[in-house]
């Protein structure tokens, strides 16, 4: 998964714990996915040379598992993204397509540059709300 040694990997665990850098890396929460007891994680965390090889096995199987968790969370933000940009790139085109070839009365193609104009916005707002009540399944 990376570079690091199992040993490693554990004490980085332990130093996130120390710097108590958010809910996954609670004692509970380590104790409850490692099945190391609570007292011993703080031990750990005192003193890192402690560390028995099973220990260590298990704080660094929960390290990969946390990066996994995370490298996949960023690759899903990161498709959802495109896809938004993809949706929001096609829907402009259709409606200013749809203007050149429609006889609009003054208003209407105010409305119709507006809409454009709204949808166009970087992270536009009116996309997001069209999206979202379509929902997630209807979005790909």
């Amino acid at each position: 998964m990376s570079g690091l040694t199992m040993t490693q990997k554990a004490e980085w665990v332990l130093d996130q714990a120390r710097k108590k850098a958010g809910h996954a890396f609670q004692i509970s929460t380590i104790s409850k996915m490692t099945s190391i007891s609570r007292p011993m994680i703080y031990k750990y965390m005192d003193d890192p040379t402690l560390l028995s090889e099973r220990s260590a096995e298990q704080l660094a199987y929960y390290y990969d598992e946390l990066h996994k968790s995370v490298a996949g969370q960023m690759l899903q933000v990161a498709i959802a993204k495109q896809r938004f940009k993809d949706t929001q790139a096609r829907l402009v085109n259709m409606i200013k397509d749809a203007k050149d070839e429609t006889q609009l009365d003054s208003y209407s193609e105010k409305v119709t540059e507006v809409l454009i104009m709204l949808l166009q916005k970087k992270d536009s707002e009116l996309l997001h709300v069209l999206i979202e009540y379509l929902g997630d399944d209807e979005a790909e």
